[in-house]
């Protein structure tokens, strides 16, 4: 997926909504591993797909990232959007009980180069996206 990316990065916005994955199984089994009461496995690294793009000397006009954090969220989203080279981050987190996995409704913030918080709310998630876009837009535009 890297790959792709990196062939296609020549754009005014690119939008980093999830991580493939972080991690990946080290090493595979061409057969099937019997059952047995214990199974340890070892993880190595995924490329880090968003910190790559975002870093590249011909990147995206503009980067847009996504953080979920259940904890300090606003202190990591923060931190991630330093980290990342990113110009925006989205910040979801849980609210009250309310799912926003396996549900059509987001909660989050959006958090801009500048660290001005804008408060997206608990929306469906079609409105959620809108409105990032919005917001985003008004950046591209400047450009």
């Amino acid at each position: 997926m890297l790959s792709a990316a990196k062939k296609h990065s020549n754009v005014d916005l690119a939008i980093f909504n999830a991580a493939v994955s972080d991690y990946r199984v080290k090493k595979t089994s061409s057969i099937k591993i019997k059952k047995k009461n214990t199974l340890n496995l070892s993880l190595i690294k995924n490329a880090d797909i968003l910190l790559s793009i975002s870093s590249m000397k011909k990147r995206p006009k503009i980067v847009l990232g996504f953080a979920y954090e259940t904890n300090n969220y606003k202190k990591y989203a923060k931190k991630k959007l330093i980290e990342k080279n990113c110009d925006y981050i989205v910040l979801n987190f849980p609210i009250n009980n309310k799912k926003i996995f396996s549900s059509n409704k987001n909660n989050g913030l959006l958090l801009d180069r500048n660290f001005n918080w804008i408060d997206i709310g608990y929306l469906t998630k079609k409105k959620f996206a809108k409105k990032i876009i919005q917001h985003v837009m008004k950046d591209v535009h400047d450009y």
